[in-house]
């Protein structure tokens, strides 16, 4: 066990008061892996795990870390993740100084930053960082992930850590492909490795295609859809707010 990851187990436990899963253990050991696709069941904690090593990165190694969520909402959600971590390592170092603390950026004396940003393009383009994080990419919906990826490329053609979350979405877009196309760089998370999680309300409240996907990992193509995805794609509105008047 290297250094960080010793520090990232200390962190994690000190933090959560548990151990990490056998797969989280295998992603802070495996921490600075050049590409990584992580095909995980919901409720596994993967991003949570992605948001500790995102913080000890920009924190103990000067790095610049960008992490790309679906909506607004998931993007300020895994900023909690971090700012929870970021509580334990203030302990550690008393001495740590935060330069910026906001909803999508954190900053530190050290040099490092962390940037938690919704999946826009436009915004993305040409956004300089040393480590990127796609969470739940396979969900970016209308080829935005095409669009994320066309945005960041100068990056990724330069080496930087570059990290693809996320559960199964139906026999389509890259995280499909990739999935695929580079067994070798997939790690899965699988539910049944998390000691904690209750299965059997989760399975009798969903549907047996849903629970496939999100729980069993597998990509559920179109013919066991009762629409088309694309058709789904076009109804949906990530970040729409609901109102209620009494």
């Amino acid at each position: 066990m290297n250094h960080l990851h010793q520090v990232m187990r200390q962190i994690f436990i000190q933090t959560l008061h548990k151990e990490p899963y056998p797969f989280q253990e295998l992603i802070m050991e495996e921490y600075d892996y050049p590409r990584r696709i992580v095909k995980k069941s919901r409720q596994t904690g993967c991003s949570t795990t992605y948001a500790l090593i995102a913080l000890v990165k920009a924190v103990l190694l000067g790095r610049d870390v960008l992490v790309v969520s679906p909506s607004e909402r998931q993007s300020i959600h895994f900023m909690t993740y971090i700012k929870k971590f970021l509580v334990t390592l203030k302990q550690l170092i008393p001495e740590l100084i935060v330069d910026k603390d906001n909803s999508t950026e954190l900053s530190f004396s050290s040099g490092g930053t962390i940037k938690s940003l919704p999946n826009q393009p436009n915004t993305i383009r040409g956004m300089a960082c040393s480590d990127l994080v796609l969470d739940e990419f396979g969900h970016f919906l209308l080829d935005s992930d095409r669009d994320i990826v066309e945005a960041i490329l100068p990056s990724m053609t330069r080496g930087i850590s570059v990290t693809f979350i996320s559960t199964p979405y139906g026999e389509r877009g890259l995280f499909y492909s990739m999935c695929c196309d580079e067994p070798n760089n997939v790690i899965e998370a699988r539910y049944t490795e998390c000691r904690d999680v209750d299965i059997e309300p989760i399975r009798r409240s969903m549907d047996e295609m849903s629970f496939r996907q999100e729980y069993l990992l597998e990509f559920v193509g179109e013919a066991d859809s009762y629409f088309p995805y694309e058709l789904i794609h076009s109804c949906v509105q990530e970040d729409v707010k609901m109102v209620t008047s009494w």
